[in-house]
């Protein structure tokens, strides 16, 4: 008996997402029939580049992913604290658009406080954050990320203060992780990215399945 190979990883495609005062650059790896899209936010001071390995393993697991360049990161103009809010806001819903599974991401540093304190819709179904900070810049938690199912992975030498503060305001599931003796740059660098993408997506996947299979029931309710 052959076994069907699985198709391999998607290649990476230039991406464009406007928003209300201008356009932000980025990348996707496609896989439209997939349980589970991504949005990926690289961290503040940083661009693409610096989560794309993050995206590339996701993508290799048969996870559809899009990775943008924050405003005034990277290839996109515009200014963080400004513009930030609407261009996740927007991608998150242009991705929901897209993707036929439900929406998770995965948020790197000083982005998981621009993340929460942007009013999102529809809701996210689960993020994950890696080695979340504040910004002063951004304000207090919006009320519909209370209700979001969490995963914070702390890293070697990360602070865990910002990420105590987002577990306790959480009304949902919210799960700490914390990679003893791995860390970002460190000496185990494969190490450190396998832990990472596989505790995120075991955990947002769990949380589409859940998310896809009441989407479901519904559907046949109404029917």
């Amino acid at each position: 008996m052959t076994v069907p190979r699985r198709p391999s990883a998607p290649e990476p495609a230039a991406v464009e997402i406007s928003y209300p005062g201008g356009a932000a650059e980025g990348v996707a790896w496609p896989w439209p029939s997939s349980d589970l899209a991504l949005l990926v936010l690289h961290d503040l001071d940083a661009d693409v580049d610096a989560v794309r390995w993050l995206c590339e393993r996701a993508a290799s697991a048969g996870t559809h992913v899009l990775a943008l360049d924050l405003p005034g990161h990277g290839l996109s103009g515009g200014d963080v604290y400004a513009d930030g809010p609407a261009l996740v806001a927007e991608a998150h819903r242009w991705l929901c658009d897209a993707a036929s599974g439900a929406v998770g991401l995965i948020v790197h540093g000083r982005s998981a406080h621009l993340l929460l304190s942007t009013d999102i819709e529809p809701p996210a179904v689960a993020v994950a954050f890696l080695d979340p900070q504040r910004d002063d810049h951004y304000g207090p938690t919006a009320e519909c990320w209370r209700h979001v199912p969490k995963l914070v992975v702390l890293s070697k030498g990360a602070s865990a203060t910002y990420a105590q503060e987002t577990i306790a305001e959480t009304t949902a599931w919210c799960l700490r992780a914390d990679l003893v003796g791995l860390g970002e740059g460190g000496e185990d660098p494969e190490g450190f990215e396998i832990h990472v993408v596989s505790l995120a997506l075991k955990f947002l996947l769990e949380q589409a399945a859940f998310a896809l299979a009441s989407r479901r029931t519904a559907s046949g309710e109404e029917r």
